[in-house]
């Protein structure tokens, strides 16, 4: 599911270059874009939602935005979760342009 999602993040697909398992502190992202701060991760079966929340918390005070997908949606749906980091990038930008 990881895989079929990096497939349309790859080359700057979604407006923005990213990055897979780039650190961010003693974590880890799936997929990152440290130029707007943007982490997406992809969560399998196996994952403690209290690690996740700290996780977020940690990332998150470091003014990074966390999108969170289900592997079974990267899987089934990966043109739907990549459309919606776009859509976050193009936020995102907006934002800082605003700040400017």
């Amino acid at each position: 599911s990881e895989a079929r999602l990096w497939l349309h993040l790859r080359n700057e697909g979604a407006g923005a270059s990213f990055r897979r398992q780039h650190p961010i502190g003693p974590y880890f992202a799936d997929y990152a874009c440290p130029g707007l701060k943007i982490v997406a991760e992809v969560d399998g079966d196996g994952h403690d939602r209290r690690r996740d929340a700290a996780r977020d918390r940690f990332i998150t005070e470091r003014g990074w935005i966390v999108l969170r997908f289900s592997a079974e949606d990267a899987l089934r749906e990966a043109e739907g979760c990549f459309l919606a980091i776009r859509d976050c990038v193009r936020m995102r930008k907006l934002e800082l342009e605003a700040e400017t």
